[in-house]
């Protein structure tokens, strides 16, 4: 299962950031081995511009299976559940042991 995570850093011990289109880093992690993972920097961190559509392709691109985010844009979640993308939102606590719940069915919130 490939698992994207909003994130404030781009490690895994990093918090999950508070808002998915403010993020600084998408983490992209396989859960079958949660060593190899990639960090994408987001371009529209700090700006003005509306980074939906950049990460609608991201994640579509990149054939994610979940998302991991605090908030997430209306819009946004409406159209990646359209595509079979399972949101789990409005989470906290880092990257690693949030997927590693997953990963492990302890979280059971997903909208």
């Amino acid at each position: 299962m490939k698992i994207a995570v909003s994130s404030t850093d781009d490690h895994l011990f990093a918090q999950i950031s508070k808002n998915l289109e403010q993020s600084r880093f998408i983490l992209i992690l396989n859960s079958n081995n949660l060593k190899e993972y990639k960090s994408i920097l987001n371009p529209y961190c700090g700006t003005k511009t509306d980074p939906c559509k950049w990460l609608v392709n991201l994640l579509t691109d990149q054939q994610i299976d979940v998302l991991v985010a605090g908030k997430c844009h209306q819009d946004v979640m409406e159209y990646l559940k359209r595509t079979g993308i399972v949101i789990y939102s409005n989470l906290t606590g880092s990257v690693l042991n949030t997927v590693t719940k997953i990963k492990n069915y302890e979280l059971s919130h997903a909208i």
